[in-house]
């Protein structure tokens, strides 16, 4: 009743940025003739081979594994967070620049129209910037829109949490470091275990998130 899974196997075939070639044809339909049959056999033998081949590098495989997935979580995290750190920098310096334009227009009873025609063309510059970087997320997320989503918006309230609230010493120092953890965590279990509880795990570490922010907010 029950069969016994080649756990090796099983990462080759769903697992992350793992070649999926090598075990292409292992679910054949069942032959209808003998050339059939002998090709069936043979490609069970390959596959066989492959299989032992697989076990007998599977350390180095794994520590390779693990290693890619551990760099593509820093890359995605210094990806998004400098993205996300740019945007909101310039849309808050040019909110600044707006309001001294504005109260300037007002004061001197300049019409407005045209002030703000160009602020909302300026600030529109950054809507393909964020766009961009959600189906970037889009791709790495397996075409899951909504866990993309999430973690972008997690990124974006760190971000604005930095940008408002980092005020001592020992906020600026520890803060981005706890988020940097928390986010590495959270992608080496998503790309370790891509069919897992992705949501449990984004939940628990917005919560983490959420405590680091108050901590070091009372701290202040």
């Amino acid at each position: 009743l029950f069969r016994s899974t080649d756990l090796n196997f099983f990462e080759q075939k769903y697992y992350f940025l793992i070649p999926r070639e090598q075990v292409d044809g292992t679910l054949q339909p069942t032959p209808s003739s003998s050339l059939q049959s002998e090709q069936l056999k043979e490609d069970q033998m390959l596959h066989t081979n492959n299989i032992e081949q697989q076990h007998s590098s599977y350390p180095h495989h794994f520590l390779l594994h693990k290693l890619t997935i551990l760099l593509t979580s820093i890359s995605l995290f210094f990806i998004t967070t400098t993205l996300v750190s740019f945007t909101l920098r310039q849309t808050q310096s040019k909110m600044l620049e707006f309001t001294i334009q504005l109260s300037d227009h007002v004061r001197r009873e300049l019409p407005l129209s045209k002030l703000v025609v160009v602020h909302v063309v300026e600030n529109c510059v950054f809507v393909p910037i964020m766009v961009g970087v959600v189906f970037f997320l889009i791709e790495f997320y397996m075409g899951d829109k909504f866990l993309a989503f999430m973690v972008l918006s997690l990124v974006w309230i760190g971000e604005a949490y930095s940008l408002i609230s980092m005020r001592s010493i020992q906020t600026t120092k520890h803060f981005p470091c706890a988020f940097f953890l928390y986010f590495t965590l959270f992608h080496v279990y998503f790309f370790s275990c891509p069919f897992g509880f992705s949501y449990s795990a984004l939940g628990s570490t917005s919560i983490f998130v959420l405590h680091a922010m108050i901590f070091f907010l009372e701290s202040i």
